[in-house]
């Protein structure tokens, strides 16, 4: 599977588009489709906040600038 660069984070709010990332030791993970469902499991094991409210954002690694 290929793999991607992805954060696990919970939106600010229903109403925007804002991302509240969660921390752990790197805020950008990479690996797989089962790497990153394995890394949403772990930090909604750990998460102060809601976990459901935890997703996987795959990030587009093409620069803006």
């Amino acid at each position: 599977m290929d793999e991607f660069n992805y954060v696990i984070a919970r939106k600010w709010s229903d109403k925007d588009n804002r991302l509240n990332c969660y921390t752990y030791h790197t805020t950008v993970f990479y690996g797989d489709m089962e790497d990153a469902k394995n890394t949403l499991e772990f930090i909604r094991g750990r998460a102060d906040n809601p976990p459901e409210q935890y997703s996987i954002f795959k990030i587009d690694e093409t620069p803006i600038t």
